[in-house]
């Protein structure tokens, strides 16, 4: 669906990371209607925005440039932002590590 891609998920939250050869990384969303009415989803996709932008600096690199990320995410109660946080650095974390392994 993502073409070559790597995928980890932890709790509600799947992370899939794509190498770019951009300078810097680019997000994108998937949160379907099963997750909930739109004021739930919208304030989903408000709070991995910011928790994508106050993590970007520390998002690793791959060896061509940066990744790009899609954000699937599974129906669960809206986390605070640093919850999102602490999710997509540890995912990213895990990804970069199993695609340098592939490398």
């Amino acid at each position: 669906m993502y073409g070559p891609r790597q995928s980890r998920s932890r709790g509600p939250i799947t992370l899939y990371a794509i190498p770019n050869h951009g300078s810097f990384p680019r997000l994108g969303l998937s949160i379907g209607r099963r997750v909930g009415a739109a004021v739930r989803r919208n304030a989903i996709k408000r709070r991995l925005r910011e928790a994508f932008r106050l993590a970007q600096s520390d998002l690793p690199a791959s060896l061509t440039g940066r990744y790009d990320y899609v954000v699937v995410a599974r129906p669960h109660e809206p986390m605070a932002t640093s919850g999102y946080v602490v999710v997509l650095l540890d995912l990213a974390g895990r990804l970069d590590a199993d695609l340098r392994s592939r490398a």
